[in-house]
């Protein structure tokens, strides 16, 4: 498991999401881990840091290979977009809370109800939430 080090200057929402998408550590779309000495390649975005494979030169952030890749929504609003899916919050009332297109939302909420339902994110973010 990779240090989270890294990470570790980012809002709590990025440290949640981290634990909640990538469990085992942050890795690049070919499995390698990300050095938890390892400074990001760039930011295009303040809230997310996009990271080089130091083995095969991927670039890679955390939302590659999730649900999340190319969202524009910040950390803070996708981990309130997942704990209201969580708690059974409606899509109605989710999106109009976050101020978030519904439709957009509507084509999520069945996938993390899935990706929730069969591992121990469940868990992960019950924890995180009760903090």
């Amino acid at each position: 498991m990779t240090s989270v080090e890294p990470y570790l200057q980012h809002d709590p929402s990025y440290l949640a999401l981290i634990q909640l998408l990538h469990p085992h550590g942050l890795t690049c779309p070919d499995g390698h881990i990300l050095p938890g000495d390892q400074s990001p390649h760039r930011r295009r975005r303040m809230d997310l840091p996009d990271y080089r494979c130091r083995q095969c030169g991927a670039v890679f952030n955390l939302f590659t290979g999730t649900l999340w890749w190319k969202t524009r929504y910040s950390c803070a609003t996708i981990l309130q977009i997942i704990e209201g899916i969580a708690q059974g919050v409606s899509t109605t009332h989710l999106a109009d809370q976050l101020a978030i297109n519904r439709a957009h939302l509507a084509v999520r909420r069945p996938i993390i109800i899935e990706q929730l339902s069969n591992s121990s994110s469940w868990e992960r973010l019950l924890v995180y939430a009760g903090q």
